[in-house]
């Protein structure tokens, strides 16, 4: 099981989940290793048999995204499901402050962030930096790690199944808001495009 985006939130009770329900072995990713360190520890509190993997990844480093996927696959053999949640809302404001460092994205010249991933503003008033580090980690960062994932999962044995049936390789989860099927009063329409993606993303993988 590889799940991305895991510190807290939706993507915390998800990989809690599947410590409850008895998946064995679970590597978790995202930024915040301190968020990882304390998802662990509830994993752990409703599994005592479940091996947990964390990882520290940028989902805007192309590497970085790769090599989760492989340690992953080194430690365990195989990668049978994944779920992508990692994302940045544009009206997010409130746990997004960083002091980061983004390079491989912006033509490759690195470049000093300080302050907050996100913005609350109206698609007339959002800047092209803020524009693009918003898209870069909502959309190009699913399709990085589904990527990683399907090409590893490619290459795997199918499942076996209970019934006899042809099993699958592997299973892929991305998460997007609801705002990628519907409106609602006072969204942002950027979130609206980078959700949109997401989906129409999952549905030609």
């Amino acid at each position: 099981m590889l799940t991305w985006k895991w510190p807290q939130g939706i993507g915390r009770a998800i990989a809690i989940s599947f410590a409850l329900e008895g998946c064995p072995q679970i590597a978790i990713c995202d930024r915040n290793r301190e968020g990882l360190l304390e998802t662990e520890k509830y994993m752990k509190e409703v599994s005592a048999f479940a091996e947990v993997m964390i990882y520290q990844v940028d989902m805007l480093e192309e590497e970085q995204v790769e090599c989760m996927v492989q340690a992953a696959v080194a430690e365990w053999g195989r990668v049978d499901y994944a779920v992508n949640a990692a994302g940045t809302l544009s009206n997010n404001r409130s746990h997004l402050a960083c002091e980061c460092t983004y390079g491989t994205w912006n033509n490759g010249s690195d470049t000093k962030f300080t302050g907050v991933i996100g913005n609350n503003e109206r698609s007339t008033s959002t800047s092209a930096y803020n524009f693009d580090l918003i898209n870069n980690i909502n959309y190009r960062g699913t399709w990085l790690s589904s990527r990683a994932e399907l090409t590893q999962m490619l290459k795997q044995e199918p499942l076996p199944t209970h019934d006899g049936r042809l099993g699958n390789r592997g299973s892929i989860v991305n998460i997007a808001s609801q705002l990628g099927v519907v409106s609602r009063p006072n969204a942002r329409e950027c979130s609206h495009r980078w959700y949109i993606k997401d989906v129409k993303l999952t549905e030609y993988l």
